[in-house]
């Protein structure tokens, strides 16, 4: 099985570890086969359990807004960066801030070029 033939159908989505354990699910050891394909880049860890797909496998990314509620869930995209998505500020916004009813938290995430 080519993971990378496999996984195509999921690049414009955050895989979680459920969605990699089905699509790996031919192997004795799905985890250390995660690993492995962290290692040589064709996944990418945004936090544990999510992660996008590498660039040795497509250069299409997920949303960053699509990310961010999935990083720390439920919440909604607010503040400068819903403000400059829909051209209210003229200012350039390089980071995504998050509403959510749970405890406040700043998380930092690698940097995705898409």
């Amino acid at each position: 099985m080519d993971f990378s033939q496999t996984i195509q159908k999921y690049t414009a989505q955050p895989l979680t570890h459920q969605i990699l354990l089905s699509v790996l699910k031919d192997y004795k050891r799905p985890n250390d086969k995660i690993h492995e394909l962290l290692k040589s880049g064709k996944l990418q860890s945004i936090k544990k359990g999510l992660y996008i797909t590498g660039a040795s496998v497509s250069s299409q990314k997920p949303e960053h807004f699509l990310l961010a509620n999935h990083i720390l869930g439920p919440s909604y995209v607010s503040l400068d960066a819903a403000l400059s998505y829909h051209g209210v500020i003229p200012e350039r916004v390089y980071e995504t801030s998050c509403v959510t009813t749970k405890a406040s938290r700043i998380l930092a995430t690698p940097r995705i070029n898409s």
